[in-house]
């Protein structure tokens, strides 16, 4: 391999490199622009009563000590400072319990999950989740959608995750707690 070969092939490696963290730089922006836009559209959790294990984590995730809203923009509780939250799936499901079902909207970011119930819309300009989630360019003051919390927020951690056995019980013979 000639001279003009290898310095041909560490430009390209250089523009790949380059490239690579434009796209990095890129994602990140858009993935805390989809957490600003959540923030800016879940309510304060009322009426939740939290143990008192968990108070002090809690505080870690409110805007402030007074107003009881998450604020899912601060760096997260427990990990390594200056790592962001990021938004891995969110959606419409059922939440049953033994008396009965409502319909939901969860959100799983990279260290909770968290379920809310869609609140009143305060506006007729007011746009529906999926297009607010879909939508990266969407106008972020033109919806006036607020959802309530109705569960804590859960630590990613602490879930214990079970195939569902659609003949009403668990596929899983341990007797451990799940959601």
């Amino acid at each position: 391999m000639g001279q003009a070969e290898f310095t041909c092939l560490r430009h390209i490696q250089k523009v790949a490199t380059f490239v690579n963290r434009v796209n990095s730089k890129l994602h990140n922006q858009e993935q805390e622009e989809r957490v600003r836009q959540i923030n800016d559209h879940i309510g304060p959790y009322e009426n939740v009563i939290a143990p008192p294990e968990l108070t002090s984590i809690l505080q870690e995730y409110n805007r402030d000590s007074m107003s009881n809203r998450l604020n899912l923009l601060e760096d997260m509780p427990l990990h390594v400072r200056g790592y962001r939250r990021q938004i891995i799936q969110q959606g419409p499901m059922k939440m049953k319990d033994a008396k009965n079902s409502q319909d939901v909207y969860c959100y799983l970011f990279s260290d909770m999950f968290l379920i809310t119930k869609c609140g009143k819309r305060s506006g007729s300009t007011a746009t529906s989740l999926s297009s607010m989630t879909n939508d990266a360019q969407s106008n972020r003051g033109t919806s006036n959608l607020s959802n309530k919390i109705l569960k804590l927020p859960i630590r990613i951690d602490r879930i214990n995750v079970r195939e569902y056995d659609r003949r009403g019980g668990s596929s899983n013979s341990n007797t451990e707690p799940s959601i």
